[in-house]
C-alpha cells in the first residue's frame, strides 16, 4: 500500500510539473518573455475539434483571460538613422553679427562618419571580446544589408582608441597603483616595417585585486636610432612597465625568475602561483603515478579550504585565520613529505622536477597564507588571456606597435568589464556617447571598475 501511495504521488508531481526541471525552466522563461515587447498581434491557436464545428462550442474564461504560450522571436537588426539638427543663430539687434552654429565634433565622437557609438561598440566587442575575424564581421554586416569595409572598421577602431586614450591613461595608473597585483604575460607578434618580418614581443597582463581591474600592456625598448627592439621577459623590460608600482605590497606571478630580483629590490612580497606547481604533478602522473597522486591530494585539501572560504564570503582577518589554522598544517605536512620523497627519485625524472619546483619555491607558494587579498593561484590573470589567445587564431600578428597598443586598450577595458559584471557593449556605447561632454575631473567615473551600473539602463 505504501509503495502504491508513493507511486501515485510521483505521478501527481509529474502532472503538476513539480520537481520537473524542464517545467521550472518553462515557467522562468515565460515570466521573462512577458516583460519583452510583443512581436506583432497575438496569434490564436484554436482546438482542432473547434475548427471542425465552431457552432458546437462556446469560449469560457474570457473575463479572466486566455491561457498563453510564449516563444522568443529573434528579429533582424534594424538600421535607423538619428537626425541631429544644427540651428543657426545671430545676436539680437546686431545686424553685423556673425551667425553661430553648433559643431558636430563638439558633441559626437564620429562627426565625419555615419557611424554611431552603438554601431562601433558592437564592432569592438565582436572583435576583441568575441574574437570574431574581420572577414566574419564583414559578411555579417552584408547579410544585414550594411556594407562596411575592413578599412573603415580599422579607421573607426583607431578613432575610438584616440577618444579613449585619456581614459586608458587613468586606467593604467589606477591598476598600477594598486596594492595587491597578479601578473602574467603572453608573446605576440608585430610586423617590423623595416625587415617586413614578424618580431616577437611580449604583452603583459596585470590584475589589481583590490580594485577589480585588469591591464594589458605591450611596451618595447627603443635603441638610439629610434628603432623598436623586441620586448621580451627580461627584468629590465619588466622594470619599464612596473616602474609605477609604488603602492604594491604583494605581486603573484608564475615561476619565471626574471621578476623576482625586481620585486625583492622594491620590497614587494612575491607570491608564486600554486596552479603552476600543481601542473607539475599533473604532468608527472604518467611516469610516477603514486607520488604524483599524493602531491595532487595535498592540493585537493588546500583547494577544499579555499572553496569553503569563498562559499562563506570570508575576508580580512577571518580569512587569514582560517588559512593559518587549516591550510598551514597541510603545507607543513606537504613540504615534509616532498623533502623526504625528493631523494628517492633520480634527477631528471618528471616527479623529481615537480618536487624540486615545490621545494625551491615553497616560501613564495605559501606567502598567500598571510595576505587575505591574494589568491592561492594566478588563474584570474591567466583567464584574461583567452581573448588574446583566441584572437591569435583569427589574426596571426599586429601590423604595427600602435595596433598592438590599441588592442591592449580594448582587452583591458573588456576584461575589467567582465570582472565587474558589466555588459561591455553597453558600457562602451555609454562612454562613447558621453566622453565628449564629460568634465576631466569626472572621467574616472567612466572607468569600468568605478562605473555606476544604473546608467546602463539609459543605453
Amino acid at each position: 500500500m505504501e509503495l502504491k501511495r508513493l507511486a501515485k504521488e510521483s505521478e501527481r508531481s509529474k502532472d503538476t510539473g513539480e520537481d520537473d526541471p524542464e517545467s521550472e525552466c518553462r515557467m522562468v522563461d515565460a515570466a521573462y518573455l512577458r516583460l519583452l515587447p510583443q512581436h506583432g498581434a497575438p496569434v490564436v491557436l484554436y482546438p482542432r475539434e473547434y475548427l471542425k464545428d465552431p457552432s458546437r462550442y462556446v469560449e469560457i474564461r474570457k473575463q479572466s483571460g486566455r491561457d498563453a504560450h510564449y516563444e522568443l522571436v529573434l528579429t533582424p537588426e534594424k538600421h535607423e538613422a538619428m537626425r541631429y539638427e544644427l540651428p543657426v543663430f545671430v545676436e539680437k539687434g546686431n545686424p553685423d553679427a556673425v551667425p553661430i552654429q553648433a559643431k558636430v565634433e563638439d558633441y559626437r565622437p564620429y562627426p565625419k562618419s555615419f557611424a554611431s557609438p552603438e554601431l562601433v561598440g558592437k564592432m569592438e566587442v565582436e572583435r576583441f571580446a568575441d574574437c570574431d575575424p574581420i572577414y566574419t564581421q564583414e559578411k555579417r554586416h552584408e547579410r544585414n544589408g550594411l556594407s562596411i569595409s575592413r578599412q573603415l572598421m580599422d579607421k573607426l577602431h583607431a578613432r575610438t582608441c584616440d577618444l579613449l586614450e585619456p581614459l586608458f591613461d587613468l586606467h593604467y595608473y589606477d591598476v598600477i597603483k594598486g596594492e595587491y597585483l597578479l601578473g602574467d604575460g603572453s608573446p605576440v607578434r608585430i610586423v617590423n616595417t623595416e625587415t617586413h618580418k614578424c618580431d616577437k614581443h611580449y604583452m603583459a597582463h596585470v590584475v589589481c585585486q583590490d580594485k577589480k581591474a585588469a591591464l594589458f600592456n605591450v611596451g618595447s625598448r627603443v635603441n638610439m636610432d629610434g628603432n623598436i627592439l623586441s620586448h621580451g621577459r627580461a627584468s629590465e623590460d619588466l622594470e619599464l612597465l612596473c616602474k609605477d608600482m609604488t603602492n604594491a605590497k604583494a605581486f603573484e606571478k608564475d615561476g619565471y625568475s626574471g621578476r623576482s630580483k625586481w620585486l625583492k629590490n622594491n620590497g614587494i612580497t612575491e607570491c608564486a602561483c600554486n596552479a603552476h606547481a600543481r601542473r607539475e604533478f599533473e604532468e608527472s602522473k604518467a611516469e610516477d603515478p603514486l607520488p604524483s597522486r599524493v602531491g595532487l591530494g595535498f592540493y585537493t585539501l588546500l583547494n577544499m579550504v579555499e572553496r569553503y572560504i569563498k562559499a562563506e564570503g570570508l575576508t580580512g582577518k577571518r580569512k587569514k585565520d582560517i588559512r593559518m589554522d587549516l591550510e598551514k598544517p597541510i603545507w607543513t605536512a606537504f613540504v615534509s613529505w616532498a623533502t623526504a620523497e625528493y631523494d628517492r627519485h633520480p634527477k631528471g625524472s618528471a616527479i623529481s622536477g615537480a618536487l624540486g619546483y615545490l621545494l625551491k619555491r615553497r616560501k613564495e607558494l605559501m606567502a598567500y597564507l598571510k595576505i587575505p587579498m591574494m589568491p592561492i593561484e594566478n588563474n584570474a590573470c591567466e583567464r584574461g588571456f583567452k581573448p588574446l589567445v583566441k584572437g591569435r587564431k583569427t589574426s596571426l600578428f599586429f601590423q604595427n606597435l600602435m595596433g598592438a597598443w590599441r588592442a591592449s586598450m580594448m582587452y583591458s577595458f573588456f576584461e575589467t568589464c567582465a570582472m565587474n559584471h558589466l555588459n561591455p557593449q553597453q558600457w562602451l556605447t555609454y562612454v562613447l556617447n558621453s566622453i565628449k561632454t564629460t568634465p576631466e575631473d569626472r572621467l574616472p567615473n567612466l572607468l569600468p571598475q568605478n562605473f555606476d551600473k544604473r546608467l546602463l539602463k539609459l543605453v
